[in-house]
């Protein structure tokens, strides 16, 4: 094994675990330190929040996250939902809008995951680089020998 294989292991865990956190500040409350440990071990908390989410829903996330694989005690379990529940409600959406007269539309098409498609399955390229939930989204590269 190279000399530098275990730094650069150790480097990379190190960033990718603290990256996430920079610049989140979560609201004060009973669940807070919890949710901030679980929730942004791979990503952004904010990134995944959008629009908030139902009781129901944050019920649905919750058990999606356990289903792929986040350590989340059973007695925090609760706790962290209501949390969540309490402080990222699902926002309203905003109210259309006539527009009277002519309009011009343009629509562009692209390609978004089709159904089976795992954003957080890592992605290698040939130059050695790699992207995934191994790494938080934080490109990386393994070195070669």
């Amino acid at each position: 094994m190279p000399k530098k294989l275990p730094f650069f292991l150790i480097a990379n865990a190190l960033l990718s675990s603290a990256l996430p956190t920079w610049g989140e500040e979560l609201p004060e409350g009973k669940g807070k330190e919890m949710v901030a440990a679980s929730c942004t071990s791979c990503h952004t908390f904010s990134s995944r929040v959008g629009a908030g989410y139902t009781a129901t829903g944050w019920h649905a996330v919750m058990r999606m996250m356990i289903n792929h694989g986040v350590p989340i005690p059973r007695d925090q379990l609760g706790t962290m939902t209501e949390y969540l529940i309490k402080n990222f409600p699902e926002k309203l959406k905003p109210a259309g809008v006539v527009v009277s007269g002519p309009a011009k539309v343009s629509m562009k098409k692209w390609q978004v995951p089709t159904p089976g498609s795992r954003p957080h399955d890592p992605l290698a390229a040939r130059d050695g680089s790699s992207t995934g939930a191994a790494f938080c989204g934080l490109p990386s590269r393994m070195p070669t020998a």
